[in-house]
């Protein structure tokens, strides 16, 4: 009879457990980073010579609880944090290159309106250049022109600003990640295996995880005990002797870069993935488009001071310089008066200069070259937008695979916890009839 009765009481106790993880499994089912949990159960045995668990299943003498373990598999899981962080460098660099297709369309900068409204002025004061009013409005149109350039250049340096703040945090987010992690890998270390607090920590490791990999593509090993060591490339990121958190590095020349911190060295790290990946290259790519368009003020100031300074003003003084800066963000007229504009060329008719200055609009091509480098701003947002949608797709697809193996299903869990109750309510059962049984033998003697 007892042992009738310790068959009953292990199972009322493994079966309580069972239904308690079946309960978190509901409470979680929305949880982010949540693995289904299982709950694995083993005979008690009982040794030939009476005594308990000295040999499994030589009698059986009940059941316990094994493990509690989550339905969790590494493969898919890699697959999940790769694709995750390829997802945010792409959706990274889109969202950065589209701000830079802004600023540089011509709807929005205007440098290519402005261009041709230079030009187009100019031709029509050279055909009446005595005219006072034409003369306010070409000057009025140069300064345009150098309004715009500045509005572009400083725009794209608010653009350059705003991924070095997003830089910045991701780097930090991503040592927050790193500190967690050394913290969660101390806890896994002295945690039983198979038991419940096993599982919330290895839960939380893979939050953090998730974490890091979406700001930085990484190399992981897993011990024994579900720590986890991380590496990128020849650098440490986390190892037994605790994190190794990241810098970001600043050049003078707005160029940007991420190191880790291993002893005394900083080691270089080029990521490819993760969000700080797309911030790194989405820098590298308008630090480019922003040497462009310096590149094309530059030109039309020293196209416009030639000009000028090759022919007289209105009253047959040299032209002087009529452009100042040194790129984009600072090109300004200084010229205020119409009649400082050089017209006209010593013995030559008064509208000499200006019909130079048309004659070298096809050679100096700015209006091209303004175009073709908002064509590129367009074609880099596009690419960063396709790239982005097939990274998308191919996120999801490895989110479904592991969600089938770590989510939790509702109908499935109301049909195991009817089962577990079932269970429950047999063992319940078996004890009673022990129960009723030893009292019976003890009335009876």
């Amino acid at each position: 009879m007892a042992d009738l009765l310790n068959i009953g009481a292990t199972a009322l106790h493994s079966y309580r457990a069972a239904m308690a993880a079946v309960g978190e499994n509901v409470a979680n089912a929305q949880t982010p980073g949540f693995s289904r949990r299982t709950v694995s159960l083993a005979e008690v045995g009982t040794g030939l010579n009476g005594a308990r668990n000295a040999s499994a299943s030589v009698q059986f003498n009940g059941v316990r609880v094994d493990s509690i373990q989550r339905n969790w598999q590494s493969r898919l899981a890699g697959d999940v944090w790769e694709s995750g962080g390829a997802l945010n460098a792409a959706t990274a660099r889109h969202q950065w290159l589209s701000a830079v297709e802004t600023r540089l369309s011509n709807d929005h900068a205007q440098i290519g309106t402005a261009l041709s409204g230079v030009f187009d002025g100019a031709d029509r004061l050279a055909a009446n250049p005595g005219d006072a009013a034409l003369r306010s409005e070409w000057l009025s149109s140069l300064d345009n022109m150098g309004l715009a350039f500045r509005r572009a250049g400083t725009e794209l340096g608010e653009v350059h600003r705003s991924i070095g703040e997003a830089l910045a945090y991701s780097v930090e987010q991503a040592n927050a990640a790193i500190t967690q992690l050394h913290r969660i890998n101390a806890a896994l270390k002295a945690t039983e295996a198979g038991s419940a607090m096993r599982a919330s920590l290895e839960d939380a490791r893979d939050v953090q995880i998730t974490t890091l990999t979406g700001q930085l593509g990484v190399d992981m090993t897993f011990g024994a005990k579900g720590d986890v060591n991380i590496r990128h490339g020849n650098a440490t990121l986390l190892d037994g002797d605790g994190p190794h958190p990241l810098r970001l590095i600043t050049g003078d020349d707005g160029s940007r870069s991420i190191a880790a911190i291993n002893a005394a060295d900083l080691v270089p790290i080029t990521p490819t993935s993760g969000a700080i990946a797309g911030h790194l290259s989405a820098t590298t790519t308008l630090n480019g488009q922003q040497d462009q368009l310096d590149a094309l003020a530059r030109d039309t100031k020293a196209y416009f001071n030639g000009w000028s300074t090759g022919g007289v003003d209105r009253s047959g003084n040299p032209g002087t310089a009529i452009f100042s800066g040194t790129d984009a963000a600072s090109l300004t007229l200084t010229l205020s008066s119409p009649d400082g504009l050089a017209l006209s060329r010593v013995g030559q008719p008064s509208n000499a200069n200006l019909l130079a200055l048309s004659s070298q609009r096809s050679v100096w091509a700015l209006e091209q070259r303004w175009s073709d480098l908002s064509v590129t701003a367009a074609q880099h947002s596009a690419h960063a937008d396709q790239a982005v949608q097939a990274s998308d797709n191919r996120h999801q697809s490895n989110s479904a695979a592991m969600n089938a193996v770590t989510g939790v299903d509702l109908d499935t869990e109301a049909a195991e916890l009817l089962r577990l109750q079932l269970a429950y309510n047999a063992a319940a059962r078996v004890v009673r009839v022990a129960q009723e049984t030893i009292s019976e033998v003890i009335r009876t003697l």
